[in-house]
């Protein structure tokens, strides 16, 4: 009967995660953060900031901040989350829709104290167009962009054919991530 049990339990949890929407939780640690972090931050440590001291919070905004510290002293701050994306054809909000309609991305941002992103990495792109957002050479482009500046794909953010919804959706988030942080206290 146990056994029973445990098969049942094992199929809907492999069902429930091949349903459409189904996309698990975002990995707060990835890989090339930890190595980011001892390269650029070595002997630093990160606490997370908790969402109750951002007055402006967005609930769209999926994901986590965190202060980059050394000792006692913030040194920078990291966002680590996801964009939710429409499939093509899927949705008609630029951003995402409802889950069964979208896909994501996972990345991280590391800003500096000055509120003015330092790196930008898409470690996990879960969607079937547009995975041209992943290169260095466009995430580069983001780099020293602080709030106070307006982004616009196709202006001052290189477009890239056959990438549309995932270059806005995820401009819009760097966009929207900076404007949160800005609300917490310097």
């Amino acid at each position: 009967m146990k056994r029973i049990v445990t098969i049942v339990l094992f199929s809907f949890l492999v069902c429930l995660h091949a349903m459409p929407g189904a996309q698990g939780l975002i990995d707060l640690a990835p890989k090339a953060l930890v190595k980011v972090m001892k390269s650029d931050f070595p002997g630093c440590a990160s606490e997370e900031i908790p969402v109750a001291q951002f007055s402006d919070w967005n609930p769209a905004l999926q994901g986590r901040f965190y202060r980059i510290v050394r000792g006692v002293e913030e040194a920078g701050f990291i966002f680590v989350g996801r964009v939710k994306t429409c499939r093509s054809g899927g949705c008609s909000i630029v951003g995402g829709g409802r889950d069964g309609d979208s896909e994501y991305m996972d990345y991280f941002a590391l800003i500096s104290l000055q509120r003015k992103i330092t790196r930008v990495v898409i470690y996990n792109y879960q969607a079937t167009h547009g995975e041209e957002v992943t290169a260095k050479y466009w995430l580069r482009q983001f780099v020293g962009v602080s709030s106070k500046q307006q982004l616009r794909v196709g202006k001052n953010i290189d477009a890239i054919s056959g990438a549309t919804i995932s270059t806005n959706s995820f401009t819009e988030n760097i966009q929207l991530i900076l404007g949160v942080l800005d609300s917490y206290p310097k």
